[in-house]
């Protein structure tokens, strides 16, 4: 949620005949493999900072789906909740225009609802689609690869701005542990991110050693090179074939090409951030 976004909300209830603007943080946007922040931080952030708009509602119907939701489900889900007279609108930003016949279940959408567009400077909308001027040249990509507080509400300001700057710290950790292990020939390094995941670890680095050895070696390295860095190994576990070092919010595993392959943490891993796990 960032200025871009206020505008355009604004923009909407100032121009259109709404009684009330339903916004929908998304679980991850089905066109990109990453976001800014945890669904949930997002939700908390978007609901803060719009909580002085009475005609705005903030649903978590996506945010907390645990996957990509494409907006026909939204909107169908919404339409039998609240059963509307007439076609809603959809307020898209003119970035978006261009992908429209990409989303799932296009044409279905498009008899559903009338798409509103959120001009931007550079990008032209075609005549079809009614418009919000807005003229804040402020986009979400914008601010995830340059991120600067003042695009952001004020009322969420120094919350966002802790946030990406502790994820900034945790990259450099994970860069210094990939450095280590890389200048050391592990092989296969893989970061995995699990930041907002019910997992005992904010980040997981899994690399591949050559044999046992190797592994002992690998774990002697990044104590050596680490700890000066103010980096604290909790504990250790050594097992010879596989190797875990617990830094608190980090968690390495070293393991064997032959014990990797047999365990497959990876996907272990990857089930964790689907929320296939502990029940779920």
């Amino acid at each position: 949620m960032h200025l871009g976004h206020i505008a355009l909300i604004e923009a909407a209830l100032r121009e259109l005949p709404i009684d009330t603007l339903f916004v929908i943080p998304a679980y991850l946007n089905p066109f990109k493999n990453e976001t800014f922040a945890p669904a949930h931080l997002r939700l908390a952030w978007v609901k803060k900072a719009l909580a002085s708009y009475p005609k705005v509602v903030v649903l978590d119907d996506e945010a907390m789906a645990g996957r990509s939701v494409p907006t026909i489900e939204s909107v169908e889900a919404l339409q039998l909740r609240y059963n509307p007279p007439s076609k809603p609108y959809l307020i898209i930003g003119a970035d978006n225009v261009a992908r429209l016949p990409q989303w799932h279940r296009y044409e279905a959408l498009a008899k559903r609802v009338e798409f509103v567009v959120g001009t931007r400077e550079g990008i032209a909308i075609d005549e079809a689609f009614r418009t919000l001027g807005i003229d804040v040249p402020i986009s979400s990509t914008q601010v995830r690869h340059h991120f600067t507080p003042q695009a952001l509400p004020l009322s969420i300001r120094d919350e966002v701005s802790d946030y990406f700057n502790s994820r900034k710290t945790m990259q450099k950790r994970l860069e210094a542990i990939r450095s280590v292990l890389d200048d050391k020939k592990a092989e296969d390094i893989e970061i995995i991110d699990l930041e907002g995941q019910e997992y005992i670890a904010k980040a997981v680095v899994i690399a591949t050693s050559l044999n046992a050895r190797h592994g002992e070696s690998l774990l002697n390295e990044l104590r050596t090179q680490l700890k000066p860095k103010g980096e604290q190994f909790l504990a250790t576990e050594e097992t010879g074939e596989w190797i875990v070092a617990d830094l608190g919010d980090i968690l390495v595993h070293i393991m064997t090409k032959a014990t990797r392959e047999k365990y497959t943490m990876e996907q272990f891993l990857a089930d964790v951030k689907a929320g296939r796990h502990l029940g779920r």
